[in-house]
């Protein structure tokens, strides 16, 4: 292999749990009505991947993680498959969207990234609200030596 590129990636569970809080965060922080509910259907024993919260974050628009101009994600967000949200919840835990747990609780790639030989390139979006740009810089100190760039 002549180089690898990775993009908008995440190397071990507690980076992931980091994106988690992150996302948690700008719920509240921008969408405090929705926060609210989240809060209030968690305080019952609700957790992230049931329906009934799925359908409370639902209200929030998908292009507000994704998109600097979250205005401008409808033109590509309505092209996306479905996720499958059992898949992603036996991989990643019962209450995903908040805690880590699952097999993705056991991830940890940064051994692995010091043993890589060939060039690597770690590219990020400047504004990706979830997997942001200062997870990408942690790559250098794993995977010596890698260029990151942030676009």
């Amino acid at each position: 292999m002549n180089g690898l590129i990775l993009i908008d990636t995440l190397f071990s569970a507690e980076m992931w749990q980091v994106n988690n809080n992150n996302w948690n965060l700008q719920i509240r922080d921008q969408f405090p009505e929705v926060w609210e509910k989240l809060t209030a259907i968690r305080n019952e024993g609700v957790h992230s991947c049931t329906p009934e919260y799925q359908n409370v974050e639902a209200e929030i628009p998908l292009g507000l993680f994704y998109f600097d101009d979250a205005s401008a994600a409808d033109k590509f967000v309505k092209n996306l498959e479905p996720m499958n949200l059992d898949v992603y919840c036996a991989l990643a835990g019962d209450d995903a969207d908040v805690l880590i747990g699952g097999d993705i609780a056991k991830l940890d790639f940064r051994k692995q990234l010091a043993s890589l030989q060939m060039p690597l390139l770690i590219v990020s979006g400047r504004f990706d609200r979830l997997a942001v740009p200062r997870f990408s810089e942690q790559f250098k100190h794993y995977a010596p030596p890698s260029e990151v760039r942030h676009v």
